[in-house]
């Protein structure tokens, strides 16, 4: 067989290797605390700050309350607050604003949130 041949075998070779290999199922990623990421960031408008959460778990998760804690100067109410948030695998959900009472002083916070497994509907 000539050599050219062969180097057309084994990149087709390599090339069905490859695709084989890509199409497998993504693995399973159950929620827990070490795959639901959560932190603060900076709003557009630069008044505010996004409280926000990802998902990094392959099924979707629901945050079912959000509290803000330790409040200084802010605007939000720092009473629990329940929510129903869904969040799919993989994407990033923004929970709520939080804005300074009097933007000429600083403001902080800190918070807390809940979630559990998004169940899977049972239309009946």
């Amino acid at each position: 067989m000539p050599a050219s041949r062969a180097r057309v075998g084994i990149l087709a070779l390599v090339a069905l290797s490859a695709a084989c290999a890509a199409a497998q199922p993504p693995a399973y990623v159950a929620p827990s605390n070490e795959t639901i990421e959560a932190g603060t960031e900076m709003n557009y408008g630069g008044d505010g700050q996004f409280v926000y959460v990802i998902n990094h778990a392959s099924v979707p998760i629901t945050i079912t309350g959000l509290h803000l804690t330790d409040c200084e100067n802010i605007k939000n109410r720092c009473d629990p607050m329940q929510l129903r948030v869904m969040v799919a695998p993989g994407r990033r959900e923004n929970l709520i604003t939080v804005k300074a009472g009097n933007s000429s002083r600083a403001y902080s916070f800190r918070f807390t949130y809940t979630w559990e497994p998004t169940r899977a509907r049972q239309d009946h």
